[in-house]
């Protein structure tokens, strides 16, 4: 329609211009016809463009669209990939962590096992303290590779001096005192030939002070040992027993006997006097003694629950009339049974040794 529009006015155009007389030449006539279709094919033309641009304006819109939601995917994996790497830098500074930290672990794992071995070394094997008596049992239990409890044993001029030890803490540190513990023990009762127990504390107090000072620690030594030391004379037929802190359980006749130890440990300087009282009584065959530390009794079970002291000497009670071994090893199923067979929840070393005259 808009072509025939144009002719119109073309038409009119020439009429104006040429004159009437002039539409009716066969000239005119093929020069309107060229004319016509050269705007028909302009018409035709233009409206193709149009369509065109309606089409190619759509498509990039559309096409934009798209762009801008690929940006948004783009930036969104972007800020994965930044939290990935951020995240695998950490991982890596965690595994080079976990690899100190596991190095620094090894090297403490082989120095406790290495002090395990000075330890047991200078301990001795349980059964060869055993042997010098004619029916006894040590149940010793460390907490970790290496213990703060320890045992002494020693045989001079007719005497039997069985101890039990505890020192300050548990580990390393706790196994290195033990040590320096069973050296001046040596030095008093085997090298000095003194046998009275609680000659022996007072002789082992100051010598822990006097160490530790040596070294340079000046300041106040809270560090020390709880002990029981047990001396028998077979021949006479008498006991002396001297304790820091730890008690002896005596069971005679099937009734038991508390004897209480002093309430001050050896080594510790908070204290500005100690005094370690000697009990000294005869005993008859078929008596029983118990030294402990305090670790069996302050075990929790697998439900919280605390063993505590009253239970653990009624169990000694209980269990008295058993051969030694049977003794030791009811001690012993009876803490993995209280634990539910996780060690894991052993908060103390434990050391219970059992002698029966």
């Amino acid at each position: 329609m808009t072509v025939i529009n144009y002719n119109k006015l073309l038409l009119k155009q020439i009429k104006k211009k040429l004159g009437e007389e002039y539409l009716d030449s066969d000239q005119f006539q093929d020069f309107f016809e060229a004319i016509n279709e050269t705007y028909i094919q302009y018409e035709e033309d233009r409206q193709m463009v149009e369509r065109t641009m309606e089409i190619s304006g759509a498509e990039l819109t559309e096409s934009y669209n798209k762009l801008r939601e690929q940006q948004t995917q783009l930036e969104e994996a972007f800020e994965e990939l930044r939290a990935t790497r951020v995240q695998l830098e950490e991982s890596e500074r965690f595994v080079q962590l976990s690899e100190q930290l596991q190095e620094v672990n090894d090297q403490l794992i082989s120095a406790q096992q290495h002090a395990s071995v000075i330890q047991k070394a200078i301990l001795g094997i349980e059964n060869q303290i055993l042997e010098y008596f004619d029916d006894a049992f040590l149940f010793y239990e460390p907490k970790d590779i290496v213990s703060g409890d320890f045992y002494w044993f020693s045989e001079q001029n007719g005497y039997k001096i069985i101890i039990a030890g505890d020192c300050t803490g548990h580990g390393v540190p706790a196994a290195f005192m033990t040590i320096m513990g069973y050296n001046i023990l040596n030095e008093i009762v085997n090298q000095n030939k003194i046998f009275a127990p609680d000659e022996i504390l007072y002789a082992l107090d100051k010598k822990i002070i006097e160490t530790f000072h040596k070294k340079g620690t000046e300041k106040e030594l809270n560090d020390g040992m709880d002990i029981s030391i047990l001396v028998l004379n077979e021949e006479q037929k008498t006991v002396s027993f001297a304790s820091a802190k730890n008690p002896l359980v005596l069971i005679h006749n099937g009734e038991m006997h508390i004897i209480k130890g002093s309430r001050f440990p050896v080594g510790d300087t908070r204290y500005n006097f100690k005094s370690f009282e000697k009990h000294n009584f005869y005993y008859q065959k078929g008596d029983i003694f118990y030294l402990y530390t305090d670790g069996y009794h302050d075990q929790f079970s697998k439900d919280g629950k605390k063993l505590l002291s009253a239970n653990f000497r009624k169990m000694l009670l209980d269990i008295h009339t058993l051969e030694m071994q049977a003794q030791e090893k009811y001690l012993k199923n009876f803490i993995f049974d209280w634990w539910g067979g996780n060690r894991e929840i052993q908060i103390d070393d434990i050391l219970v040794i059992g002698i029966k005259v």
